[in-house]
């Protein structure tokens, strides 16, 4: 038996989260601070933001998505710390992600459900004022998707390329969805 003297080296294999989550965790934080920013700000009276907040429902989906944010950087920061099971943390990441981009697209879908008593337009749809910077959120989201998938015994260079390919596949999917879906509500 080998004997590990302070100061010398870490021993054995790392098992501690992978590039993917500590690019989610990084991404998250990102998040959390643009949904701290348009919870403590008030916007100006009279605008159609300032409307927009007043929506029943509204200020709940940031504050579930600021939850969801904060949530995934404590389970990498955990992941970290703890390093043990890491299918454990792995299907709470996901299942986080999931929760993130359900969140973020059922605000969406009441942005722009028509309301006869609407008195304002929202500008900046499907990003803005949606939480998680809307289509951004979920392009982290399923980023994160993205890098989970198996991609064989391929070179690394390969499965980069194919899984940035995935990434970008997932936003244009999500796009194409809210362009559908806006025009169809219209």
């Amino acid at each position: 038996m080998q004997t590990v003297m302070p100061g010398s080296p870490a021993q054995g294999k790392y098992i501690g989260p992978g590039w993917s989550e500590w690019i989610l965790g990084f991404g998250c934080t990102i998040l959390a601070a643009t949904q701290l920013r348009s919870i403590s700000n008030a916007p100006a009276q009279q605008t159609a933001l300032s409307y927009y907040f007043q929506e029943p429902g509204v200020r709940a989906f940031h504050i579930c998505g600021l939850a969801i944010d904060f949530a995934i950087v404590f389970v990498v920061a955990a992941w970290i710390f703890v390093a043990k099971k890491s299918e454990v943390w792995g299907f709470f990441l996901m299942a986080l992600c999931l929760s993130g981009l359900i969140v973020g697209w059922a605000e969406l879908v009441q942005a722009l459900t028509p309301n006869p008593g609407k008195v304002y337009v929202l500008e900046g749809l499907p990003f803005s004022p949606i939480n998680n910077a809307g289509l951004w959120g979920g392009a982290v989201f399923m980023g994160y998707f993205a890098t989970k998938v198996p991609m064989g015994s391929m070179g690394i260079f390969v499965k980069l390329v194919l899984k940035i390919a995935l990434w970008v596949g997932l936003f244009g999917v999500q796009w194409i969805l809210f362009e559908q879906l806006a025009g169809r509500i219209s």
